[in-house]
């Protein structure tokens, strides 16, 4: 799209959203850095590249509606995350996947999910840094749940005892996320 017919579109229908031009999502920016450089001098912030998930599409709506201090990485805020992750579980160790995270927990999609309650081990990568923490059951999904971001079977899971480095790695790795879906 040009960038003149972009403004126009853009004067046409931020006046009808409350966050006006910031609640504009780009969907597959160019990658010319002189049309991105166009698109933030027109205070436009977010963008969703192809391919996307839902949790991705529903995420970006969500933060483009936003205010700022709900953006910080520090208030609870999930970001949608497709990650490998190692839960065990009673001594038996499962794989599965992160599908959300937060500074205070995150969703695993999973077979068979522990009741809630249970106290578990997670295991996975953030950035290059590893990460394993306690953490206990906060509830259980079964697969196809209506009216959630993920439809799959799995648990959401509230992180115990992080250490602040542990707090701090989590932050930043959520951060930088969250400046993925940015211009």
């Amino acid at each position: 799209l040009p960038l003149p017919l972009l403004d126009a579109l853009i004067d046409r229908i931020s006046p009808q959203l409350w966050a006006g031009r910031a609640a504009v999502v780009v969907v597959d920016p160019p990658p010319d850095r002189a049309l991105l450089r166009g698109l933030r001098d027109r205070e436009l912030s977010w963008s969703l590249r192809e391919p996307y998930d839902a949790a991705e599409f529903r995420f970006v709506v969500a933060a483009a509606l936003a205010t700022d201090d709900k953006l910080d990485p520090r208030s609870g805020l999930r970001v949608p995350i497709s990650m490998p992750v190692a839960v065990t579980i009673e001594g038996s160790s499962r794989n599965g996947f992160v599908r959300n995270v937060s500074i205070g927990g995150a969703y695993i999609a999973v077979e068979a999910p522990p009741e809630a309650g249970a106290s578990i081990a997670v295991a996975l990568d953030i950035g290059d840094r590893p990460l394993a923490v306690e953490a206990s059951v906060a509830y259980c999904q079964k697969a196809g749940a209506a009216g959630r971001a993920v439809r799959e079977s799995g648990m959401g899971v509230a992180f115990r005892g992080l250490e602040e480095a542990e707090r701090a790695a989590l932050a930043a790795f959520i951060g930088e996320r969250i400046r993925s879906f940015q211009l």
